[in-house]
């Protein structure tokens, strides 16, 4: 069946290699035409985007403040997988932002100072919510304003399947998703090294031991003969990738796309193998995470309210960071804000991250991500585009 797939989406140019944000679900043998006009394609995004809060929705019920199918003992079975899942979301989010012609100073430019902007409104306006409510559930105010602004920097993107047909605001959130996983990586290094250098050397570290193994694997690849093996390699390298980041505490999105930047540099046959087998599996490789976060969110009045405030602080700094972004590149429409409000799944996904490596301290980050994904992903579709977009 995977061969069949494989064979209806080859390697160049007819399939996304990365759905991340699950802005839509493609059904192989479909009209090209069915999803050719803007309009269409902004209604799909809008509609399919709703599976992300449906999902978290879904995990808090099964999970212990629900159902309880989701209860610890389950939890601590699929836990294993979950850093080779977001080491394999690592390496999709390096495909998709190395396969978009985005490469211009301007625009590199513009998607920093719109993340950013974005990230300091949020971390700036957690950290006084949470001095002026004194809440004491917060073990660091400080970390915990810093991962709430990573989680709020990234982005959704509507992915078109044609790298050169992407528009600016496309490219521009393609590339504020390597901006939250990179910031991301050094925030996790950041809640046991209180200074910048050893940071920076150990986020280095891991970035050298991810290419150590993605070199490995393609060495691996390279060797196969048949399309088995290829799965067996690639499926053992990101096992590697993912356990020895979980092993080490630090960050395995940061990782993954460590990897997948190496893996598309080479290119070749490799590469491909990886490419399309990842592509065959986003789908499950997102539920799994966003099932897990919504199951482990914990519910206070405390972390309802952030959650709240969250959403609106988001909101504004995603309105202000399009506004500077405009002013840098002026190739960016002013309409930009609306369609960066779809937060996607990389916020559950780095703070599920931040929850391994920094124990239940991050159990707060990790609420008030999904609560907040919620929210914001609400908030995106409150109306759904017109024809005329």
């Amino acid at each position: 069946m995977i061969d069949q797939l494989a064979d209806r989406h080859p390697a160049q140019g007819s399939y996304d290699p990365l759905d991340l944000h699950l802005d839509r679900l493609r059904v192989p043998g479909a009209r090209a035409d069915s999803v050719s006009t803007p309009a269409r394609r902004e209604r799909q995004a809008w509609s399919s985007g709703l599976q992300i809060p449906v999902l978290l929705i879904a995990g808090i019920a099964l999970g212990r403040h629900g159902l309880a199918i989701l209860n610890e003992s389950t939890l601590s079975l699929i836990d294993p997988v979950i850093p080779v899942a977001l080491a394999a979301l690592g390496v999709l989010a390096a495909f998709e932002a190395a396969a978009t012609p985005w490469v211009r100073g301007r625009l590199i430019a513009a998607v920093s100072i719109q993340a950013l902007t974005a990230a300091a409104v949020v971390a700036a306006g957690t950290l006084a919510f949470v001095l002026l409510t004194g809440d004491v559930a917060y073990a660091s105010p400080s970390i915990l304003a810093i991962a709430l602004g990573v989680c709020a920097s990234s982005s959704s993107a509507l992915a078109t399947g044609d790298a050169a047909a992407r528009s600016s605001v496309t490219r521009l959130v393609d590339l504020d998703a390597l901006v939250a996983i990179v910031a991301g990586g050094l925030v996790i290094v950041a809640m046991r090294e209180q200074n910048l250098l050893p940071a920076l050397s150990i986020t280095a570290q891991i970035v050298g031991i991810a290419v150590t193994v993605a070199i490995t694997g393609w060495l691996l690849l390279t060797r196969t003969v048949s399309d088995t093996e290829q799965r067996v390699f690639g499926a053992a390298t990101l096992l590697l990738l993912g356990g020895v980041a979980d092993y080490l505490s630090l960050s395995a999105l940061v990782a993954g796309v460590a990897a997948g930047a190496f893996w598309h540099a080479v290119g070749g046959a490799p590469g491909e193998s990886l490419r399309r087998d990842l592509a065959h599996v986003q789908h499950p490789l997102v539920a799994l995470v966003l099932l897990a976060g919504g199951a482990r969110t914990e519910f206070t009045p405390g972390i309802v309210a952030l959650a709240v405030a969250y959403v609106l602080l988001r909101g504004v700094g995603k309105l202000a960071g399009s506004l500077a972004a405009g002013l840098v590149d002026p190739a960016l429409s002013r309409g930009v804000a609306p369609r960066l409000l779809s937060p996607g799944i990389l916020a559950v996904a780095f703070a599920l991250n931040a929850l391994r490596a920094g124990g239940p301290d991050m159990t707060a980050v990790l609420s008030v991500a999904v609560l907040g994904t919620i929210g914001s992903q609400l908030l995106a579709g409150v109306r759904p585009p017109e024809d005329g977009v």
